[in-house]
């Protein structure tokens, strides 16, 4: 690998990064990332878990405690926000409501000297770009949620920064309008190629648009990855309860082998799943199903693992039914299974088993 392509490995890096706002309580604990020049990465968490402020951090709206924040090899910590040449998408558009879309566009580019002829010429195609061509002369409450949010992207995009930050862009727009967006920020991340970094507290929206996701809890990134391998292989339990819905079975842990675990479910049932971050033997421990990966299966369950359950009731979804089931130490279970003339025909009280291939339970720590 040359030092080129090491550097566009490198391009955005949180070394170490430490955020207190009061000098004794670390909102962020240890802020480590690298982020590939022209990548689409997703900062997910609950409220409060530190991810805005990483945002922030980068922007230079927010001091750095400690650790350092380097863009294309040079540390920004020291550098005044309007010199970092990034830019910057908010919830609430920011918009100046007094000034038409065409001067909304044209401010960042008045701010940097841009000539007036360069000026309106990059207004024009900005505005083609996000197809709002002909909306140049009107003014922010004339246009809709979706609109506004797309003019407050070209406005991000028009001054070329090396990076565009996204603070819950899509958080007030509404299911559609938000599904939109999310298509809209990806054409346009794809067909420019901008380094986008990108906050949310929505795990769906984190999914469709990334090509990786940092998920946070408490200051602290969880784990870090692609949407498959944060789906499909969550790190520990806090991952796996925060990325799609999720069964969590509590259970023990009876054997460990190179990439497997057998462990007693509550319910006295043994199983073997793969261990991806396992206790020791005799350890309690948690085993993790996501509802689409188990099926309902009467009377012979022909997967490894089976388990009886009691049929409580179903959900009609539309294009799924959601199962629930309860085992008999209590634990609820969720099925989801595709809406199709296959679907189980099953009455509440009526005893089923569960099944799963070893490969679809994964077994977590247990958190308390």
């Amino acid at each position: 690998m040359t030092a080129r392509d090491n550097n566009n490995d490198r391009y955005v890096r949180f070394i170490n990064v430490k955020k207190s706002y009061d000098q004794k309580n670390l909102v962020v604990k240890d802020f480590n990332l690298d982020i590939r020049k022209g990548e689409f990465v997703t900062l997910l968490g609950p409220s409060g878990s530190g991810k805005t402020t990483c945002l922030m951090m980068l922007a230079g709206f927010e001091d750095v405690t400690s650790g350092r924040i380097l863009i294309d090899g040079n540390s920004v910590v020291e550098v005044a926000p309007y010199n970092r040449n990034i830019g910057m998408v908010f919830q609430h558009y920011a918009l100046f409501p007094h000034m038409t879309i065409g001067e909304n566009l044209a401010y960042p580019l008045k701010v940097r000297k841009i000539p007036a002829q360069e000026l309106e010429q990059r207004v024009m195609e900005t505005l083609e770009l996000v197809e709002l061509g002909e909306f140049k002369e009107r003014y922010p409450g004339q246009l809709s949620g979706g609109q506004q949010q797309r003019v407050a992207l070209a406005r991000a995009l028009i001054f070329e920064p090396k990076i565009v930050l996204m603070d819950e862009p899509l958080g007030a727009l509404d299911k559609n309008l938000r599904e939109q967006m999310q298509f809209e920020i990806k054409r346009l991340h794809d067909s420019i190629g901008f380094t986008a970094i990108y906050v949310t507290h929505d795990q769906t929206e984190a999914l469709t648009m990334s090509d990786r996701i940092a998920v946070f809890d408490d200051g602290v990134v969880q784990q870090c990855a692609t949407p498959e391998v944060l789906y499909e292989r969550p790190g520990n339990s806090f991952v796996a309860d925060f990325i799609g819905e999720n069964n969590h079975i509590k259970g023990m842990v009876k054997s460990i082998g190179d990439d497997r675990a057998q462990v007693e479910l509550c319910n006295g049932t043994l199983i073997d799943a793969l261990n991806i971050n396992c206790p020791a033997v005799g350890e309690p421990c948690r085993v993790s199903i996501r509802p689409e990966n188990l099926f309902i299966d009467q009377p012979n369950p022909a997967r490894s693992n089976s388990l009886p359950a009691e049929f409580v009731l179903n959900l009609y979804i539309g294009d799924s039914i959601h199962y629930y089931f309860k085992l008999n130490c209590g634990t609820e279970i969720m099925v989801k299974v595709l809406n199709d003339h296959e679907s189980p025909k099953i009455s509440p009280g009526d005893e089923a088993h569960l099944s799963w291939s070893v490969d679809r339970g994964l077994a977590l720590d247990n958190p308390v």
